[in-house]
């Protein structure tokens, strides 16, 4: 089963919230948050990162209007400078359409 996915990331020149739509193939007995971490890892072709490489989804919880939270490792904390950038809520959102 494939899926459109809504990618959100910050974009540092503007100072706004951009957004990428790309599709991810999802199969019986794939980890879900295996599957859509790796998606947005690949999703901004390296322009941003905004998952870093040790980053992993934790847990997902998906919200009746359709947006897709996500519980990050504290990799995520480590390795980005979360104190100085603010990109949402809670960080980068999936949203399924």
């Amino acid at each position: 089963m494939t899926e459109k996915i809504s990618f959100y990331y910050p974009d540092f020149n503007d100072m706004t919230i951009k957004l990428k739509i790309d599709k991810v193939e999802f199969r019986t007995n794939d980890v879900t948050e295996n599957n859509l971490t790796d998606a947005y890892k690949n999703a901004l072709n390296n322009k941003i990162n905004v998952l870093t490489r040790n980053t992993k989804i934790n847990d997902l919880n998906l919200n009746s209007d359709g947006t897709l939270q996500i519980d990050l490792n504290k990799e995520f904390l480590k390795e980005t400078n979360v104190k100085n950038v603010y990109f949402g809520k809670r960080g980068g959102i999936f949203k399924s359409k």
